[in-house]
């Protein structure tokens, strides 16, 4: 059982994250820790998360739920300047998460995928975005995955990979499709189809928005390799971002019983 404690013993310190408007930043960090419950952060979850958690019926699942919201909000809270705990979100007519500006008092944007034991968490402050994770891991019927979400064009292309790289191409096509839905804000009801990704590489490339309200929005799409064994893609609104990835756990806060100090690492991504 997950039993909510109260903070105590001075004040839980997080660094203050600089974020400028023209930037993303892009944290990956584990899931699987030993000791989770001893060392997230009490009060942080609402009790809807606390809820949901509970409902999981495995012990990892709800490890994995519990480990990715408290790392969130930890973020998003140095962003914003706020407790992690104070935090509140809701849900777009798709389901994709924003946080409630009027708690917040700063714009943010932020999209979430975790697979597995790894989590991926993309920030800006003016772009909308979405991510994709995924573990790579044989499939079985990738044919008939193909045939069914991929566009004409895509299906022509895969045809000619060479075999011993159709599950890299594979997964690097999934993970830009599925992070432009997220980004447009539509999840898997735009359809996957619709986006043709033939043309990435490891460079940036332009994407359609499929949202049916972003007439002459420009959206931009990029491959990343998280660590070996995942494949991941990060699609934002707009062309001309600067990514940065970041490096360092973001559950591990300064406990200091009076005047605050900062602490916080970042490391240059590539592409």
């Amino acid at each position: 059982m997950i039993v909510r404690s109260s903070p105590q013993h001075g004040h839980v310190l997080f660094p203050p994250l600089p974020l400028s408007s023209d930037a993303i930043h892009v944290w990956t960090f584990r899931l699987d820790i030993a000791d989770w419950r001893d060392r997230l952060a009490p009060g942080w979850l609402s009790d809807d998360e606390l809820l949901r958690a509970e409902r999981s019926a495995f012990e990892e699942h709800r490890r994995r739920f519990v480990v990715c919201r408290t790392a969130l909000r930890a973020i998003l809270g140095g962003y914003l300047a706020r407790p992690p705990g104070e935090l509140k979100f809701h849900q777009g007519p798709h389901g994709k998460p924003r946080v409630d500006p009027a708690r917040s008092h700063q714009s943010i944007h932020f999209n979430v995928s975790h697979s597995d034991e790894l989590a991926l968490v993309a920030v800006s402050r003016q772009r909308e975005l979405g991510v994709d994770l995924e573990r790579v891991r044989p499939l079985d019927g990738i044919d008939d995955i193909v045939a069914r979400h991929f566009s004409p064009a895509e299906r022509l292309a895969f045809s000619r990979v060479p075999p011993t790289t159709r599950l890299a191409t594979f997964y690097r096509h999934w993970t830009l499709k599925e992070a432009c839905l997220k980004a447009c804000g539509v999840g898997l009801s735009g359809g996957l189809a619709r986006i043709d990704v033939t043309r990435a590489e490891d460079h940036p490339i332009r994407l359609p928005d499929v949202s049916g309200a972003g007439a002459g929005r420009d959206w931009t799409g990029r491959t990343i390799d998280p660590v070996p064994g995942y494949v991941a893609a990060l699609v934002a609104e707009g062309t001309g971002a600067s990514v940065t990835t970041m490096s360092g756990w973001p559950l591990a806060p300064l406990t200091l019983p009076a005047a605050p100090h900062t602490v916080g690492a970042t490391t240059p991504a590539h592409g």
